[in-house]
């Protein structure tokens, strides 16, 4: 049996909310399409047997019976899934959210999401792109915990710790809706052109003495005039400032891959009411921003404020990221 990285009942709750929330179709119909000329032509059948699901390649002449683990199954799955949601999509532009066309073809979508967690195929495989499945799948560099922690940990569902509880409440929210994410995963920002324009305007002003900056211990500290020291606050990820590369390392706490393969950030400021917290999530957010990797669509902020209401979590998973997620 396949190990169910998503949930099909939380993948199927996530469509039925992202269709509800505001969709370009033409673009998302364009994007479906495309995908879907490049998968092969034969058609998946699926049998029922008194419970028992079966899965066959349909040609015009024949049936071959798909192991549960071919790569070929997978495709044709997805191909199907994909036909499913054109369809759903298609309906949703010519009857409406609210219109029983549109919702019968859900229906036949969801039915499909749920044979196949039925058939005990990976649905994450499935309904995710190559790309998206890849990056869910794959490792990646996360930021450490603490290794004398004897205090039980927070987890995500099944089993990522988390250092929060309102990161715990975003990670399990994010979960029941099928949003694969990665928690605290490592990114590395270019930010050569600012510390560059640092250090012009400060030659400039004739404030700066020396060199821009100095290392100590592995750490990045910056020879800039105590009244201009906002980059070097105690723990600031200015510390982390790699003069070879001209990168800043930062861990988002949670990362999401949209369909078209760009990320999103979500920063989960939970302590802002602490000043050296507030100071350093001002400045890593402020970077994201300033050095343009990064738009103001590709960030979410949330505050205890948010996180301490479920229903803003849902409005926000709903409207900021579910449609980017699936169409």
């Amino acid at each position: 049996m396949e190990q169910q990285l998503l949930e099909s009942e939380g993948i199927i709750r996530s469509l039925r909310l992202a269709f509800e929330n505001p969709i370009n179709l033409t673009h998302s119909l364009q994007r479906i399409r495309g995908m879907l000329s490049q998968l092969p032509s034969e058609k998946l059948y699926i049998f029922h047997d008194h419970g028992y699901i079966s899965f066959y390649e349909q040609t015009d002449f024949n049936r071959r019976y798909l192991r549960r683990d071919s790569d070929r199954l997978y495709l044709l799955a997805r191909k199907r899934y994909l036909r499913e949601l054109l369809h759903t999509l298609d309906a949703l532009r010519k009857h409406g959210y609210d219109s029983p066309k549109w919702n019968d073809h859900f229906e036949k979508l969801a039915r499909l999401i749920r044979d196949y967690a039925a058939g005990n195929l990976d649905v994450a495989r499935i309904v995710l792109t190559a790309k998206q499945y890849a990056w869910f799948t794959g490792h990646y560099r996360q930021k450490p915990f603490p290794i004398d922690d004897d205090s039980d940990p927070l987890l995500i569902h099944p089993d990522i710790p988390v250092r929060s509880k309102s990161e715990q409440k975003i990670g399990n929210t994010l979960w029941d809706f099928g949003v694969p994410h990665h928690y605290e995963e490592q990114l590395r920002i270019n930010v050569q052109r600012l510390v560059d324009e640092l250090a012009s305007d400060l030659t400039e002003a004739g404030q700066l003495n020396g060199n821009l900056f100095y290392l100590q211990h592995g750490s990045c500290y910056w020879n800039v005039p105590k009244n201009l020291q906002f980059i070097n606050a105690s723990g600031s990820i200015w510390h982390t400032y790699d003069y070879r590369t001209g990168c800043i390392t930062i861990f988002p706490d949670f990362t999401i891959m949209l369909v078209d393969g760009s990320l999103l950030y979500w920063e989960h400021e939970g302590l802002f009411v602490k000043f050296s917290y507030r100071v350093n999530a001002m400045e890593r957010i402020g970077v994201m921003r300033l050095t343009d990797s990064i738009g103001f669509e590709k960030l979410i902020e949330t505050t205890e404020r948010e996180s301490n209401n479920q229903d803003v979590l849902e409005r926000i998973i709903a409207e900021r990221i579910l449609p980017s997620l699936w169409f």
